[in-house]
């Protein structure tokens, strides 16, 4: 009677959840677009109603909104006690097992189901008392309540299935044999490959690849190999001149055989699939657990901040950054087995991935120092425990990389300065409340610490937070100790006014060097004997935690430590519905979205039209616009035709002096340019220019210069 009351209440609070969430488009646009919301509004019977006052609301009907928790509910009901009936028939313990084991899985489901309608509960909550705090949050966060709240059910019902599937016995034989499970690993990687090297390719295809921090990288590796310096022409000069960024240049072995921008494409895609092998590796030893090792390996894989590195949320989709995220996690693996050579080889890989990276760098190597302090003066009950400290070799390695980080980081920004001609760092704008200059911003962080607080005590933080945690299960606060070395990079992060307006999110590519640093945690944090299991807290709760949380039952023979990698992988799944831009989340298919596959990957008429512009000579030097600039890169020179002011003419309004062709797409997003009398070269300098006869009808302007 009591489950069933439960049920019922689950039911309830759900309902109203997502009534309130379809009848305010600020909150229903964290899920779908307006097209969408407004279909499904006309579908369900909603209809704006406009009050006393010219205040407008959008009435949403009761049963119509019951009917998504109640199937969603019911289904995933019903498949976890299939998979209860199955295992239990096959094990053949009899009946009363299994509804025993039946009414334990509802009761998971239940407790996970609630969470949206204690959110609604606050929510209302908020709005009686007047409570300006509470309100803001909850309306900051249902899209997080719902992806944990499904995430905890699919787990759940993932850990119903494997009941079955994999024995005590079986999970203990595959953590002793050294590849046991591999090859599921090798198919998540190729898998992961490619997909993101398809919708790669495809946004190169139908030129919605921008080039601006995206096929400009491959621009710095064709000019570096023929001869023209390590740039862009969109740089100052040589691009060290903006980051002190040279991890591509390794792949000039490879792109010297095939000299396209594809190839950067796929190598990162790659890449970015492989750093579910440290974690597998870290999470394997830690857990004695290959099934733990390869689940929370999957959930790298569906991490939406990290498929972010691989098509940000503006569709960027190269940075050489990306490449530090498997480098610093071999760092990190090859540290917890000590091999510090080979750490220090990785770290000294990842530095040349951006100098920004010293961030988190310089506190690993503190973390490195000080647990290896405090294990030795555990172990070391002698006086002699202080030199024992110094001969140490993890303490030593420690030490050189704690000094060497900040100093690195130091000379990298006075390279930078001096590569850009004296002129400031261009990422001390990204700090204006703080300083016009990064001395006067560090300045001003270190002297003003109470600023810095009144920056961060704001809701974007804590969302940033949940973004960053929830779609691991918040596995990495299990290690608290390896997570807060990425906290100074946090409240960078959290500073960083670029996000400001944009709801601080992992959408873009700032947030790269902390995905190793959660990942790192969440791994270690799978360990049996952790700080944290053994602290008072957690023997109180973990009882029932255990019970509720991770599954328990009557029938569960799995690895206690494969449970909260399960809850990861889970997790992840359930926030990539609302976020990933891959086919597994909702935006892919949401047809009046921004990243609809159909207006991003299918190629439409405009790239059809492009292949009609008459060929233009190899050793030309063109001025273009965004989209189209990455089919222009290995000419002579690329030159960007915009209205920012760049070095390349003398920071005046205008294109080189040199160029020969200019190609305007008129139809790319952010089109200012329709017609040949708009553009600037055209009202000034008509006589010396003339426009190349082509078959786009409009889509494309080509002029050519009169000698």
């Amino acid at each position: 009677m009591l489950l069933a009351g439960l049920v019922v209440l689950c039911m309830l609070g759900q309902t109203f959840a997502w009534q309130s969430i379809m009848s305010e488009k600020s909150l229903v646009l964290n899920f779908c677009s307006m097209v969408l919301w407004t279909d499904i509004l006309q579908l369900i019977g909603g209809k704006e109603v406009l009050l006393e006052g010219g205040q407008q609301i959008v009435e949403v009907p009761f049963f119509p909104c019951c009917l998504f928790p109640l199937l969603s509910f019911g289904l995933m009901t019903l498949l976890a006690g299939f998979f209860d009936y199955h295992h239990v028939r096959k094990a053949g313990v009899g009946d009363a097992h299994f509804l025993q084991s039946f009414i334990h899985s509802t009761q998971n489901m239940v407790i996970w189901g609630l969470m949206p309608g204690v959110w609604f509960i606050l929510l209302m909550t908020g709005l009686i008392v007047e409570s300006v705090v509470l309100v803001r949050v909850m309306y900051a966060i249902p899209q997080y309540v719902i992806a944990f709240s499904f995430g905890g059910m699919l787990y759940v019902l993932i850990t119903r299935f494997l009941a079955g599937q994999i024995s005590a016995e079986m999970e203990k034989k595959a953590a002793e044999v050294g590849h046991g499970l591999l090859w599921q690993l090798w198919v998540m990687i190729g898998s992961y490959t490619v997909i993101y090297t398809t919708l790669n390719w495809c946004l190169y295809y139908n030129l919605r690849m921008p080039h601006g921090d995206s096929a400009m990288y491959e621009e710095h590796l064709f000019n570096l190999l023929h001869g023209k310096g390590f740039r862009s022409y969109l740089d100052q000069g040589l691009f060290l001149g903006e980051h002190i960024q040279i991890i591509h240049v390794l792949l000039l072995p490879i792109y010297f055989w095939w000299q396209s921008v594809l190839l950067l494409e796929l190598l990162q895609a790659l890449c970015l699939a492989l750093a579910a092998i440290p974690v597998y590796r870290m999470a394997n030893r830690a857990s004695g657990s290959k099934l733990a090792g390869m689940m929370l390996a999957g959930s790298v894989l569906v991490y939406f901040p990290l498929q972010f590195l691989d098509i940000s949320i503006d569709l960027k989709t190269f940075r050489p950054t990306a490449f530090c995220i498997p480098a610093l996690l071999f760092a990190l693996d090859a540290m917890e087995l000590k091999r510090y050579r080979w750490m220090s080889f990785w770290l000294a890989i990842t530095l040349t991935g951006q100098e920004d990276l010293t961030l988190v760098i310089g506190p690993i190597g503190l973390w490195l120092v000080i647990s290896k302090v405090w294990n030795i003066a555990q172990e070391q009950q002698q006086k002699d425990w202080k030199s024992k400290v110094f001969s140490d070799k993890g303490v030593r390695y420690g030490l050189v990389w704690m000094v060497l980080a900040p100093v690195y980081l130091f000379i990298a920004m006075r390279a930078i300065h001096w590569f850009r001609g004296g002129v400031e760092i261009h990422y001390a704008g990204y700090f204006q409340k703080f300083g016009k200059s990064m001395s006067e911003v560090m300045q001003t962080m270190l002297l003003n610490p109470g600023m810095v607080l009144e920056e961060l005590a704001v809701t974007s933080t804590f969302t940033y937070f949940l973004a960053l945690l929830l779609p691991l299960g918040s596995l990495s606060l299990r290690s608290p100790g390896r997570l807060m070395t990425g906290g100074i990079l946090f409240v960078t992060l959290c500073l960083n006014e670029l996000n400001e307006g944009r709801a601080r999110a992992p959408h873009y590519h700032f947030h790269a060097p902390i995905i190793p640093i959660i990942f790192w945690a969440a791994a270690m944090g799978l360990q049996p004997d952790s700080k944290i299991e053994r602290s008072f807290l957690w023997v109180k709760i973990k009882g029932w935690v255990g019970k509720i949380f991770l599954g328990g039952g009557t029938y569960l023979p799995v690895n206690h430590a494969s449970l909260p990698a399960c809850l990861a992988l889970s997790c992840g799944l359930g926030s990539g519905l609302f976020y990933t831009l891959s086919p597994l989340g909702i935006p892919f298919w949401d047809y009046g979205s921004d990243w609809f596959y159909g207006k991003l990957y299918v190629q439409d008429e405009r790239a059809r039209k492009f292949a009609l512009i008459p060929e233009i000579p190899q050793n030309s030097r063109v001025a273009t616009t965004d989209f189209v600039h990455p089919r222009f890169t290995h000419h002579e020179r690329s030159y960007d035709y915009s209205q920012y002011k760049r070095k390349q003419s003398n920071f005046e309004d205008k294109i080189p002096d040199d160029t020969d062709y200019i190609v305007i797409d008129t139809q790319h997003p952010y089109s200012t340019i329709k017609r040949v009398e708009e553009l600037r070269e055209w009202k000034k300098e008509r006589d010396k220019w003339e426009i190349v006869e082509n078959q786009t009808g409009g889509y494309f302007l080509v002029l050519k210069r009169v000698r």
